[in-house]
């Protein structure tokens, strides 16, 4: 018949089924761990995907798009886009008022441009000249761009046919 006391054994089997069990344990958290290591790591790097595709594309209602620190020319009713970001800048009017080539006036006169601005949003009118005058300026500050109206593209000359004149626009930057 069988001792019912525990043997030398028995105990150390029962050690060792400890310890494997321990072990197992262990294993197993590593293992978890590295699993949350990893899917967090999937996360992140969608995260980052997914940022750099939803850099501002050019909305499809724009004439073109423009670098920023780089002169653009905008005639009347275009409408262009600061190339990967939200601003957008339409010319509303255009009213000529210069001098003539080949005309002696009193006064030079200027250009006015009538701008329609947005940015995600935030719309804003100006109107800006060239020369700018004390009424009007020939640079505004909207939503951290500067946007300045360097000069006029083109004279405003008698002898230009419709299509040159329809040509008419502004050179701008916008820093």
């Amino acid at each position: 018949m069988q001792n019912a006391m525990p043997t030398k054994d028995m105990a150390f089997c029962f050690f060792i089924h400890l310890q494997m069990n321990s072990l197992l344990l262990i294993l197993t958290v590593l293992i978890m761990k590295q699993t949350i290591i990893i899917v967090l790591g999937l996360v992140a790097v969608s995260v980052l995907l997914m940022a750099c595709n939803n850099k501002i594309k050019a909305s499809k209602d724009v004439d073109f798009t423009f670098e920023k620190g780089s002169e653009f020319t905008l005639k009347n009713s275009e409408k262009t886009q600061l190339n990967k970001e939200a601003l957008q800048i339409k010319v509303l009017e255009i009213k000529d008022s210069r001098c003539p080539v080949g005309v002696n006036c009193v006064r030079a006169g200027e250009i006015k441009f009538k701008l329609l601005l947005n940015n995600k949003g935030n719309t804003k009118e100006v109107t800006l000249a060239f020369p700018a005058d004390s009424r009007h300026k020939d640079a505004v500050a909207f939503d951290g761009y500067n946007i300045q109206l360097v000069k006029a593209n083109q004279p405003n000359d008698p002898s230009f046919s419709d299509e040159k004149k329809a040509l008419l626009g502004g050179i701008f930057l916008v820093n």
